[in-house]
């Protein structure tokens, strides 16, 4: 997974829309209420691995939750463990981790639920754009006890298996982060489908000089082959606003009235995105 991957990834509207998707409690929460209230603080990227982790809030009990999102290419039929078992060994781990030496009352009593989640890029036709999540769940065989839910409840995973277009229920968060991850569609197009269908726009920030700080997919030149200083990409900036403030011309046309090539329009839009 490339840095500007885990860039947007560890934003909080991707991680939104896997909460609301992937895990049951969150289904009935807005997108908006998931992204604002129930992701607490700012997710992180794991300096070691390519671990994203952040805190949640169950929405109903309010109890903090730990969650850890994980890429993987394929389900490895090299592996002697299935994947869903090795998320499931991840999360225990994340769980043991918060006990460390003797279990103390006071430790036990703080214990936070674990959530591994595990995006699958390229699985078996039969596990294709789909979604499967597990967790502990009460059976009593014999006699009337029972225990609280949120007592037991505290170790689920969720796997999210990729298809693209060409297998079924291909929408929704399966797109989202299929356009996302996808290395076979310009840049122009990813921030195409995910401004119209998901209202996100994929933001450039850092040094305008090092591809690396570009929307992920950006193949085109830098800006240093592309124009002799910033001072007339700033030039061009600023026409652009004026002519869609003064004219009726949309941003591509404005574009196309100041003769900016059109390999350069997706750096273009994805500046005047960030300026607003």
């Amino acid at each position: 997974m490339t840095s500007v991957q885990k860039r947007f990834l560890s934003s909080k509207i991707p991680l939104a829309w896997i909460m609301k998707n992937g895990i049951p409690a969150y289904q009935e929460c807005t997108l908006s209420s998931i992204e604002n209230f129930y992701i607490l603080g700012i997710p992180k990227v794991s300096d070691q691995s390519d671990e994203i982790r952040w805190i949640g809030c169950d929405p109903v009990t309010l109890k903090r939750i730990q969650f850890s999102l994980r890429i993987v290419d394929s389900m490895d039929a090299s592996s002697d463990i299935p994947l869903i078992q090795r998320e499931i060994v991840r999360c225990s781990e994340m769980f043991a981790a918060q006990v460390k030496g003797s279990m103390t009352v006071s430790k036990l009593d703080q214990l936070q639920k674990c959530c591994a989640v595990c995006i699958c890029i390229d699985p078996p036709e039969t596990h294709k754009n789909s979604i499967s999540y597990y967790s502990i769940r009460e059976k009593i065989p014999l006699g009337s006890a029972g225990e609280s839910r949120q007592d037991y409840d505290m170790l689920s995973a969720v796997a999210i298996y990729l298809g693209g277009p060409d297998s079924e229920h291909y929408d929704g968060v399966l797109k989202l982060l299929d356009t996302l991850l996808k290395q076979d569609i310009t840049i122009a197009e990813q921030q195409y489908i995910l401004w119209k269908e998901f209202d996100i726009i994929l933001e450039t920030t850092g040094n305008l000089n090092n591809r690396s700080n570009f929307p992920y997919g950006y193949s085109g030149p830098l800006v240093e082959d592309l124009i002799e200083d910033q001072e007339k990409l700033l030039t061009h900036l600023d026409c652009i606003e004026s002519l869609m403030e003064t004219t009726d011309l949309s941003v591509e046309q404005a574009m196309n009235a100041l003769s900016i090539p059109e390999e350069e329009h997706a750096l273009y839009l994805s500046l005047l995105r960030k300026r607003k």
